[in-house]
């Protein structure tokens, strides 16, 4: 795609039309309606569980999920994208939108481990998302193809062995350009995190974050627990080392201990990279 105006044409980028409906929430929406511009739904909830692969779900200025939807968060996904047909939560342009409350919900934006699906080939853009103890947490059975791009996350009131940002057992995972602050209550557990990579996740890009003024201990950690599941047996084990992660382009500052931790990592097994942070 090219852009032409009066000031010249722009470089060419790729652009996709795909299959899939284009939905909206808006605050003078109905959940009784279709979605569409003209009749939007009114809440998030309503929305995540009707969305299917190639599905963009816009939400519009003064849309917020601030009460349980279940499982102790705001805001619930469940539904399985493609590689080819991805899922998009996106706040319109200019829309502030908000999901989850840092004092009485436990969880913002939420994958339920495990859910039978693996919740995959999701972007979430543009929201300001909030948490008790995560304001994003990424459990589920192992979601692939992720874009977290731009958003605003904070917990100003957390603790607990996770972080405000939480991923395990991810893959091919984009975490671009987003703001994490203001996280942590003074007093909280070490292994606290402001940006957390946990059990078997690999295959992650975080790039162009500014994460900064958390009272956490570490503000990025990588690392890689063993995990009991439901389905547990001798042959059938979690928390290998990790690989291909690429840091790059991050401002960090303001947190207690480290500003990166690699700490349960092969680079035999894939490059693990740090460069042009400012920490």
């Amino acid at each position: 795609m090219i852009v032409h105006c009066g000031a010249g044409d722009s470089n060419g980028v790729p652009f996709t039309v795909r299959e899939g409906r284009i939905s909206f929430v808006s605050v003078d929406g109905d959940d009784g309606g279709s979605g569409a511009f003209d009749d939007p739904w009114a809440s998030l909830p309503r929305a995540v569980e009707a969305v299917a692969a190639g599905d963009i779900i816009y939400a519009m200025d003064g849309v917020s999920a601030v009460t349980e939807h279940y499982a102790e968060a705001a805001l619930v996904l469940e539904a399985d994208g493609t590689a080819e047909m991805p899922i998009a939560l996106v706040a319109f342009p200019g829309a502030t939108v908000i999901v989850g409350d840092s004092t009485s919900l436990q969880y913002g934006l939420r994958v339920v481990p495990p859910v039978g699906v693996r919740t995959s080939y999701w972007a979430i853009a543009g929201l300001r998302l909030r948490g008790l103890t995560s304001a994003l947490d990424l459990g589920g059975d192992g979601a692939i193809g992720w874009r977290v791009v731009g958003n605003d996350i904070s917990c100003p009131n957390g603790d607990g062995q996770t972080g405000c940002f939480a991923a395990s057992m991810v893959s091919h995972f984009q975490f671009l350009g987003n703001e994490v602050h203001d996280t942590d209550v003074v007093g909280a557990s070490k292994q606290y995190h402001a940006v957390y990579f946990t059990t078997d996740s690999v295959h992650i890009e975080v790039g162009w974050n500014h994460i900064h003024d958390n009272d956490t201990c570490r503000a990025m950690q990588f690392h890689s627990s063993p995990l009991c599941l439901p389905d547990c047996g001798p042959s059938d084990t979690t928390g290998f080392n990790q690989c291909d992660l690429i840091v790059h382009d991050n401002v960090i500052h303001g947190d207690a201990c480290d500003g990166i931790v690699f700490a349960t990592i092969d680079p035999s097994q894939g490059p693990v990279e740090a460069y042009n942070n400012v920490i």
